[in-house]
């Protein structure tokens, strides 16, 4: 049985039966479930195993956190209604205490800094975990960092290994170009500037993904880096291929559209939100065009203008439509 185990054995058997526990004393987070276990060291030192049932074979794997802020909207934080109890002497929380406990243990600056992305924060709560110039990175430059945090997933590369490399990579005080040329890509001026026009809003995994594209795409970042923000739905229009279909009014319009819907309420990330929305039906367009058209030349103003030309395409199709921006 390894040391990770036997600390699991030891929390669990110390108190009620609750799926999670938090070791006081060792600053470890235990889960389970009928699939797996999973172990978690909190700050400073963020590091995560899984293990399988039951097998009991330990393997390092990526922390599994949700992070919240300001603290009151933290949706792990003890209500009166949740059982939370101690046992072992007081070495033991579990339940919701166990969770709020491994949070409550990151510094406030990191936890500020994560919690406007969307999804995906372990991997981020394990880079920032890397020293001050890594933490600053996040707040300075959000879809770097990301990308520099999930390098392990985009390379194929060893985890832990690669996450210490990049670590360590920024904390000797790297540029921006070369943390990027440690990502194999060119650090174009365009490239550069698009990465700083990326709010961490806009990284859920979809517009990490987006952003990774953009290293191989040696055209997209000059029209992108024109644009006052660059968000997520622009950034599908690179990432899809869809750049030929618009115009650079078009992306502004765009981005017009996301910045009127995050001034009228939260900016959550959805299918029905209508500039992602639009992407969809470009790409579903390009699909058409591609099928029925033998003029390839068609490039799209405005959103109305487009809606307007999909919808007599739509009404046209036997007739092969000439559609105009």
């Amino acid at each position: 049985m390894t040391t990770y185990e036997q600390g699991a054995a030891r929390a669990v058997a110390a108190g009620p039966d609750e799926d999670d526990v938090f070791d006081l004393a060792t600053g470890m987070y235990y889960a389970r479930d009928d699939k797996y276990w999973l172990c978690m060291r909190t700050w400073p030192r963020i590091r995560a195993w899984s293990s399988p049932p039951p097998s009991r074979r330990w393997r390092y794997s990526c922390p599994e956190v949700t992070l919240h802020w300001p603290p009151s909207q933290d949706q792990f934080e003890i209500a009166d209604d949740v059982r939370a109890t101690s046992a072992g002497g007081g070495r033991y929380l579990f339940g919701a205490r166990a969770y709020g406990a491994y949070v409550r243990a990151i510094p406030a600056l990191v936890r500020e800094r994560i919690a406007p992305f969307p999804d995906y924060h372990g991997p981020l709560l394990e880079f920032a975990a890397g020293g001050p110039a890594c933490v600053a990175l996040i707040g300075r430059n959000p879809a770097l960092s990301a990308l520099l945090a999930n390098h392990a997933i985009f390379s194929g590369t060893t985890w832990f290994r690669t996450m210490r490399r990049v670590r360590a990579l920024v904390e000797s005080g790297a540029s921006d170009d070369d943390l990027v040329t440690s990502m194999g890509a060119t650090p174009t001026a365009a490239l550069l500037g698009v990465l700083k026009k990326v709010r961490a809003g806009s990284l859920h995994w979809d517009g990490v993904n987006a952003v990774h594209r953009l290293l191989a795409d040696p055209e997209s970042p000059a029209r992108l880096n024109a644009l006052d923000e660059v968000t997520y739905p622009v950034l599908r229009i690179a990432a899809c291929s869809l750049m030929g279909l618009v115009t650079d009014a078009f992306l502004r319009e765009l981005v017009e559209m996301e910045q009127a819907q995050r001034r009228s309420g939260p900016n959550v990330f959805c299918d029905v939100d209508e500039p992602v929305e639009v992407t969809f039906r470009l790409d579903v367009f390009r699909r058409y065009l591609a099928a029925h058209w033998s003029n390839r030349g068609v490039r799209f103003d405005s959103v109305a203008g487009f809606d307007l030309a999909l919808e007599r395409g739509g009404r046209r199709r036997r007739a092969g439509p000439k559609l105009v921006s």
